[in-house]
């Protein structure tokens, strides 16, 4: 399973800026490019969990309305890695914070659109802190705001060793698909975190309770898939 590097580590420019994809992050680029052109006449993600910007070509730069003051503003991307923020800004992002996404306030303003692409919807990290988190984005976010959520599907495999894992996991009393893990590259290396990949019920159980409901899944030939999160009421 491919681990995202937001919530990763410092890590390096160098490995930031790589230019070897492998043909699996050739499909998910694909993939999501495909789902954001067709949004891309809705409107423009102000927020994302960025990590080294790979779909950053995919969305324009220019300022778009939100409701804070009533003023345009740009689009947001938010990463714990300076390194990463680097980058972001160096692709035309004018508003890269280094921030957790434990972290994501009112203060930064209110939202109308969450993306979290590159399966990080994991950030979530476990069931319980997905509800907080969702919770909290509930109050950051205008009232027909949506998340746009990818996660792949931990079921998808025939793999002894994953399946292994995801008992151990149950007997724990944790999803199967929540890992325990951290990025290493060359010298530089993080501390542990939790990632979590969740199917579909099991993101739909998450998001019960928290002002939060899918709208639709869009799916790929993998064990990726997105979904579009809206409000519940809207």
């Amino acid at each position: 399973m491919a681990v995202a590097p937001s919530e990763g580590a410092p890590g390096s420019l160098e490995g930031a800026c790589s230019k070897g994809t492998t043909r699996t992050q050739t499909l998910q680029v694909y993939f999501q490019a495909t789902v954001l052109r067709r949004l891309a006449a809705q409107s423009i993600p102000p927020w994302w969990t960025c990590g080294p910007m790979s779909h950053r070509p995919l969305l324009p730069m220019r300022p778009c309305r939100v409701e804070h003051g009533g003023a345009a503003r740009n689009p947001i991307g938010i990463d714990i890695s300076p390194l990463a923020i680097e980058v972001c800004r160096r692709q035309g992002l004018k508003d890269a914070r280094m921030l957790s996404i434990t972290q994501v306030s009112p203060n930064l303003g209110r939202f109308d659109t969450l993306l979290m692409l590159g399966n990080n919807f994991g950030l979530m990290g476990n069931f319980t802190r997905a509800k907080w988190l969702l919770k909290r984005f509930h109050r950051t976010t205008t009232p027909r705001a949506r998340i746009i959520a990818e996660s792949t599907d931990p079921y998808q495999t025939t793999e002894p060793f994953h399946l292994d894992y995801h008992d151990w996991n149950r007997r724990r009393g944790r999803l199967p698909g929540q890992v325990r893990i951290r990025v290493r590259y060359k010298k530089y290396v993080t501390p542990w975190f939790d990632y979590l990949f969740v199917s579909r019920d099991e993101m739909q159980q998450i998001l019960d309770g928290t002002g939060w409901r899918v709208k639709q899944f869009i799916d790929s030939s993998a064990a990726q898939y997105i979904a579009m999160v809206e409000k519940t009421g809207v």
